[in-house]
């Protein structure tokens, strides 16, 4: 199970304990949550993690020196992760194959932490963290989610 804990010592393995790629992470990581939350509804936001949220995006990113560094790459792949988000919302009510594909979308951002190990180790070590990457962030099995859309 992910937990705040877990997440952050993953991120910190394969990100070489690089602090401003893992504090960037985790924002990234927060700020899609809190996105979820508006957009499904499954959970109650305070006006503090609104607001949180906001500040995370409007300040806390823009002035993390490894984002600010690489955001010409992981600007397009945030797009993706936004699209890919949008439309497993739409699908997720669609047909049992677009259930399954919704599953995979939803949680395409952890495609940006293995971006964040390319960036800082090469192609090759990305491509070699990848699925232990994927494994741990896709903790959900398609059955407990595919139960939670009814």
């Amino acid at each position: 199970m992910v937990t705040p804990e877990t997440e952050k010592a993953l991120l910190e393995e394969v990100l070489f304990g690089d602090q401003y790629a893992v504090d960037a992470a985790l924002v990234l990581g927060r700020v899609s949550q809190i996105m979820d939350d508006l957009i499904d509804k499954d959970r109650e936001l305070t006006k503090e993690e609104i607001a949180a949220a906001f500040y995370q995006c409007l300040i806390t990113l823009p002035s993390n020196p490894f984002y600010v560094q690489n955001i010409g790459v992981i600007g397009p792949s945030l797009y993706t992760v936004f699209a890919d988000y949008l439309a497993s919302t739409e699908m997720e009510h669609y047909s049992d194959h677009d259930k399954n594909l919704a599953f995979v979308l939803r949680d395409s951002l952890a495609g940006v932490v293995t971006l964040f190990a390319c960036i800082l180790g090469g192609y090759e070590y990305g491509w070699s963290v990848s699925a232990k990457i994927r494994q741990f962030f896709h903790d959900e099995t398609l059955e407990d989610y595919k139960g939670g859309l009814e």
